[in-house]
């Protein structure tokens, strides 16, 4: 079965510029034919930055161009942005296919999922994207509106993670959420608790502590400020809010994301 609908029309983005030494290096590991080009910022006494001898043989070993640049060049390419004296040109990022995620989980029955639900902070989501990979979730998927594209500022954010677990991207928050149910996921939100429930209790049955993450599971999560929409919450097999002490409004979601995540690790390794 295809999905179109999840198949970006172009599906490659523009190339843009990546920074960061830890982004850099990954992203040449991870695949150096996205890489075209690496530049090292010269300080104000036009010396080269320390600590790039790794970036440096991992380039040149692959027959990427490498040169240095002052600091007008650097405003240039990436304006303010915290480059730690590296930038490189990254030829283009390449959305996965749900199709593919299928493939690659067809005889397992373990696998876990992110949605993002209009995450539009680049640091957020950078940093979810981390996460993701450290706790080994299948694929993220991503709105292909009201979300943070991927860009320098998500590859520096991540510590270069980007790459290292598929990015799907689709076009209607329904459609994928009913796609996953025909493949065996379950869907759990994961949302902060209603005001009438944390009157009565401030920790209410089914929070994420009680929640029984089972079988194939689809980890939903929401925008910064207003969390998951009402409709994706309807479509929720399961509802299952952090417990929060009086005072506290909400969680940013990185942080949100992070506690889900590593809840769900934590019940496969018992």
């Amino acid at each position: 079965m295809s999905y179109p609908y999840i198949m970006k029309k172009f599906n490659q983005s523009r190339g843009f510029y990546i920074y960061g030494k830890n982004a850099v290096e990954e992203s040449i590991i991870a695949d150096p034919s996205k890489i075209a080009e690496v530049f090292f910022v010269q300080d104000e006494k036009g010396k080269s930055i320390k600590g790039v001898d790794e970036i440096v043989s991992t380039a040149k070993s692959n027959g990427i161009r490498m040169q240095t640049i002052d600091g007008k060049k650097q405003q240039r390419l990436v304006g303010d942005a915290h480059t730690q004296g590296v930038i490189a040109y990254y030829t283009g990022f390449s959305y996965s296919h749900f199709s593919d995620l299928l493939e690659n989980i067809a005889d397992r029955q373990d696998s876990c999922v992110l949605v993002l639900d209009g995450v539009e902070d680049v640091q957020n989501f950078g940093a979810i994207i981390r996460t993701a990979v450290a706790v080994g979730v299948d694929a993220v998927f991503v709105s292909d509106f009201h979300q943070a594209p991927v860009s320098g500022g998500t590859f520096k954010t991540s510590a270069g993670t980007i790459g290292k677990v598929p990015i799907i991207q689709f076009a209607g928050m329904g459609q994928v959420m009913e796609d996953l149910k025909k493949n065996d996921f379950w869907l759990y939100g994961v949302d902060m608790p209603d005001e009438e429930s944390e009157k009565a209790n401030p920790y209410p049955a089914g929070n994420i502590w009680q929640q029984k993450f089972d079988g194939r599971c689809a980890i939903i999560v929401g925008g910064e400020g207003k969390g998951i929409s009402q409709k994706a919450k309807e479509k929720c097999d399961f509802i299952a809010p952090i417990p929060m002490t009086s005072g506290v409004e909400s969680l940013n979601v990185s942080v949100a994301t992070a506690v889900a995540l590593y809840e769900w690790k934590r019940q496969q390794m018992c």
